[in-house]
């Protein structure tokens, strides 16, 4: 696929089935301003396989929930991949590696949690925490845990190139 997605955040329009995205990168509005991603529509008289039921106005509204949950889910899958990437190779020290880990289950945490329609937690990243005497991890923040994630997409790239990677 040539074509790139609508940058996200997204988020869904409350008591609505319509998914926004931001106008640039700059937009911040969360009030109805955005630029539409997606309209889910009811498809009435279809009835899925097995039941009897026809979806409802429910349904949509969970389905918008989780459409507008896609860049986040897309965020977590990348910084899970890139956590495994990065260790299965040896990548950076131990503190990024346990950083990548700590960005990777608070984005997993953040997009299942928006998918589901429930309360965002809070990013937490990794803590101040000594694991040997001569191993201290500082807070991380999520700027450091994106910029791990890149970096280990860059070295897979490259390994590709070198024909290291499969």
């Amino acid at each position: 696929m040539s074509a790139a997605h609508t940058p996200g955040p997204w988020r869904q329009e409350v008591n609505t089935t319509l998914v926004w995205g931001k106008c640039n990168r700059h937009d911040d509005s969360s009030y109805g301003m955005g630029y539409p991603v997606a309209d889910v529509q009811l498809c009435r008289g279809w009835k899925r396989h097995g039941e009897d039921n026809e979806p409802t106005t429910e349904t949509a509204l969970a389905n918008a929930c989780l459409i507008a949950s896609a860049p986040d889910l897309l965020a977590a899958c990348r910084a899970a991949y890139a956590w495994g990437y990065a260790e299965h190779h040896g990548l950076g020290s131990f503190a990024q590696r346990i950083t990548l880990c700590s960005h990777s289950e608070s984005l997993v945490a953040i997009a299942i949690a928006k998918a589901e329609g429930r309360p965002v937690p809070d990013y937490k990243g990794s803590k101040r925490m000594t694991v040997w005497p001569n191993v201290d991890l500082e807070e991380s923040s999520i700027a450091e845990g994106d910029a791990l994630v890149k970096a280990a997409f860059e070295h897979e790239a490259v390994a590709k190139v070198e024909g290291e990677a499969p």
